[in-house]
């Protein structure tokens, strides 16, 4: 799926830290990871994790990048009761933590990435950004975020175009987003989508911080 680029990296990570937990000795038994491809598919997720749950030897359950699809998978690894660890950053994969039990994540949330990088702009003088981002649960967190942080550092923010998930052609997003020349650009997608589009914002001549 659209996420398949990040889902590699992710799945020859984790091969290695299983092949390294086993050759020291593992957890008491040998540890065994299982693929799944959830195809970006939040449905198919949820299928994943039904069936995974199913198997009393899958002790829990690791989630990729796809924000919609750990979602789902967080709702599902619930009603399962099996713990699940998302590698995607959106707050909806374990709030409200009543719903939540069993869901955990690592990312940082976008209230701190926020904070972070407009925190970067400020110190490299930049008073107004644009965004471009994807039109999902994370993107829609992001850009909340940002905007309440902007306020608090009288920060401008700007134009905001969404991007669906999949979406290859970005010449027409990006050319929208750059109109007036925003003072930098925020982009919050797939680290494929990400680097198609500062190609493509470099390609049109944009030179503002990306």
């Amino acid at each position: 799926g659209s996420g398949s680029e990040a889902g590699r990296a992710y799945e020859q990570a984790l091969t290695l830290r299983v092949e390294q937990l086993n050759e020291q000795g593992g957890l008491g038994r040998p540890v065994e990871l299982r693929i799944r491809d959830n195809r970006s598919d939040p449905t198919e997720s949820e299928r994943n994790i039904v069936d995974l749950a199913a198997d009393r030897s899958v002790a829990g359950i690791i989630t990729g990048g796809c924000n919609e699809c750990a979602i789902k998978a967080a709702a599902a690894a619930g009603e399962q009761r099996i713990p699940l660890l998302a590698l995607a950053g959106s707050d909806a994969i374990t709030s409200p933590l009543a719903d939540r039990p069993f869901a955990f994540k690592i990312a940082t949330s976008p209230r701190e990435n926020a904070g972070a990088l407009l925190g970067a702009l400020a110190m490299k003088r930049v008073r107004s950004f644009s965004m471009i981002r994807i039109d999902d649960t994370y993107g829609a967190e992001g850009q909340r975020a940002l905007r309440e942080a902007a306020g608090r550092a009288r920060m401008g923010m700007g134009q905001v175009v969404k991007l669906a998930p999949d979406e290859k052609d970005l010449s027409g997003p990006v050319g929208r987003v750059l109109q007036g020349n925003p003072g930098a650009l925020v982009v919050i997608a797939s680290a494929q989508q990400a680097a198609a589009i500062v190609t493509e914002a470099r390609g049109a001549g944009y030179r503002g911080e990306i």
